[in-house]
């Protein structure tokens, strides 16, 4: 068995959690898996696994070889895609982050067609609000919304979030309609606990409208109602618990059936550009542009994120 054998071994038992289940999935005996690990281990002369009779941990060796083990599979994919050009079909695990609203409403309804086109491929989605690091959660690649800041990655623009204040029928009938940002003051506000992760400003309550014929307006909003979800938003708005500051797309069935309405209109918000972001690798694995170009030409003929500028 050769060096790289080894390491995908490795990775696997890590991934795996013992011995036995990675022998399962690789469709070894649990002795030839011990005796590549045990190679490993003279090989490096160090101990990867702390064992106990079911399972492993990692010890902090095998966290740095690990991360190493990776990169060096993925280099040698990249290299055996890049020497057999464009005959080769996409495959192995793609895996992708996105927020929550964004996955469940803009991304998701993608999903079966781009699975349809690519049968060799396997999905792994990650869905959370939180960005947290590719390469360390080995992930291919992100799909986000917002402003970029993290320069260690590289990016490629797809659409934009366009931005609406809404609120319920109901709300409104009950506390009064906003006529200017600065009403917004004596409302319920639904406030995304994250929303500085995205603005980069620091405060998660700042609202931030354009007026037309006047400098722009910043209102620290208020409320009741707060969440690290993007998609709870959405519920708190129907239940009638406030008004919402956010991307479009999220009410674009409410709006459409009347269950939500927009209010100031007339204060312009800037749209929030939608990212693929990826490894700043020197090769870009075939999973991975195959995926952005699907998804580029996905979002370019969807009117609720199609980017006009």
């Amino acid at each position: 068995m050769d060096r790289l054998e080894r390491l995908k071994l490795f990775v696997l038992v890590t991934e795996a959690g013992n011995f036995s289940a990675a022998g399962k999935t690789a469709n070894l005996a649990q002795a030839q898996i011990s005796k590549a690990v045990k190679a490993l281990e003279e090989e490096f002369r160090v101990t990867l696994f702390n064992r106990t009779t079911r399972n492993v941990s990692l010890t902090d060796e095998d966290a740095r070889l690990l991360a190493h083990a990776k990169g060096i599979l993925e280099r040698y994919t990249v290299a055996e895609e890049d020497v057999r050009g464009e005959k080769t079909e996409p495959r192995g695990t793609l895996r992708i982050l996105t927020s929550d609203g964004t996955g469940r409403v803009v991304f998701m309804p993608y999903v079966a067609g781009f699975l349809k086109r690519y049968p060799l491929l396997t999905l792994d989605h990650m869905m959370t609000d939180r960005f947290i690091d590719l390469v360390e959660n080995g992930l291919d690649a992100a799909l986000w919304i917002g402003e970029l800041k993290d320069s260690a990655y590289k990016a490629r623009r797809i659409g934009l979030a366009r931005r609406v204040t809404v609120a319920s029928t109901a709300y409104l009938k009950r506390k009064g309609t906003p006529r200017t940002p600065l009403d917004l003051t004596m409302h319920d506000c639904i406030i995304f606990s994250r929303l500085a992760e995205y603005t980069h400003d620091g405060i998660k309550n700042r609202w931030v409208y354009c007026g037309k014929d006047g400098p722009d307006v910043s209102v620290e909003v208020s409320g009741r109602f707060l969440t690290d979800n993007s998609s709870l938003v959405r519920d708190a708005v129907l239940q009638d618990l406030g008004i919402y500051q956010g991307p479009n797309y999220v009410f674009a069935e409410d709006l459409n059936a009347g269950r939500v309405v927009t209010i100031l209109e007339e204060y312009e918000l800037p749209p929030w550009p939608i990212h693929i972001l990826y490894p700043a690798t020197a090769f870009l694995p075939t999973r991975v542009r195959v995926f952005i170009d699907f998804l580029a030409d996905a979002f370019s003929r969807n009117p609720w994120v199609q980017d006009v500028q």
